[in-house]
């Protein structure tokens, strides 16, 4: 299946016109998870540079010597400094990844039909570990690709980009296993999904001409729901490619007898003899001996001596 950026853009389109203030809260959510983070690490560079930088009255006022305060201080700010990047790192382990699924998990049912919100609890089941698991996996692997240069960074977040969506469909799928699907999916589709990305540059203009209320409003969720549409294009094509190989129910979800839900026996439910209900002997039925009911001796009834009744001497 080969899918292009307008049909994309337009099942994004559709699909948030259908729940728009749904789709707008979901978005909204993880924009204050996303700010959350954001703050406290600016809130922690804007206090180093305070306690130790040249904003500091003390330094602009050489009458006032306090040699002995300011190491203190610079001690309690180094402390602030590391608990504000634990916090950081904690909220984006336990909490972010977990509902980044969750988020995901919504729009991939919504870009089809209307979803709840309750959608948004599905990084936080009894897969939640797992969940925070993978996730700090992959922002650690791309972290340490951008080490090396920024383009090697780049390229590996578009292979792991579809974790979040092969999590919120697959729970409990083990780590490597997600890490091996999402770079499958992206193999040859890295700069198809990159154009698609930069295809949002004149709504990314706009959101910053209206403060980044055209971005809460509309182009935050249009924006979601369209990669939740590639996310499904390519996991079609994918099972395309390789129907017949390996197992072709890649992505049953729940009930792992995806066609064959309640009794097993789909086609042979309540007596598992299903033409042979009843007596099991179908066509024995009643007494066995079908064809010799009554008398066992169906021919010789009455006196035995059949052809030899009343006089003994019938010819004598």
């Amino acid at each position: 299946m080969n899918w292009n950026r307008s049909q994309l853009k337009q099942m994004g389109k559709t699909a948030l016109s259908g729940s728009y203030w749904k789709s707008v809260l979901v978005a909204i959510i993880m924009t204050i998870a996303l700010c959350a983070v954001g703050g406290g690490i600016s809130g922690a560079k804007k206090y180093s540079y305070s306690a130790g930088g040249g904003s500091s009255p003390f330094v602009h006022n050489p009458g006032i010597q306090i040699p002995e305060v300011s190491g203190v201080f610079l001690v309690i700010a180094a402390l602030l400094i590391v608990f504000s990047w634990l916090i950081v790192l904690a909220l984006r382990i336990f909490l972010l990844g977990p509902l980044e699924v969750g988020c995901q998990r919504y729009f991939l049912e919504d870009i089809y039909q209307p979803t709840m919100l309750d959608r948004l609890k599905a990084g936080f089941t009894s897969a939640y570990w797992n969940s925070v698991k993978t996730q700090l996996l992959r922002w650690l692997y791309t972290f340490l690709w951008s080490l090396l240069l920024i383009v090697p960074g780049i390229i590996k977040s578009y292979e792991y980009r579809m974790m979040p969506f092969i999590l919120a469909e697959n729970p409990n799928m083990p780590s490597d296993e997600v890490f091996r699907l999402s770079k499958q999916m992206m193999d040859g589709e890295k700069w198809n999904a990159f154009v698609l990305d930069l295809s949002f540059i004149g709504w990314a203009i706009l959101n910053c001409l209206t403060l980044g209320i055209l971005g809460v409003f509309y182009v935050n969720p249009y924006y979601y729901l369209t990669c939740a549409a590639l996310y499904h294009a390519l996991k079609e094509k994918m099972q395309q490619n390789q129907y017949g190989q390996g197992n072709p129910n890649q992505f049953i979800q729940g009930n792992p007898n995806q066609f064959n839900q309640g009794n097993p026996n789909q086609f042979n439910q309540g007596n598992p003899n299903q033409f042979n209900q009843g007596n099991p002997n179908q066509f024995n039925q009643g007494n066995p001996n079908q064809f010799n009911q009554g008398n066992p001796n169906q021919f010789n009834q009455g006196n035995p001596n059949q052809f030899n009744q009343g006089n003994t001497n019938q010819f004598n």
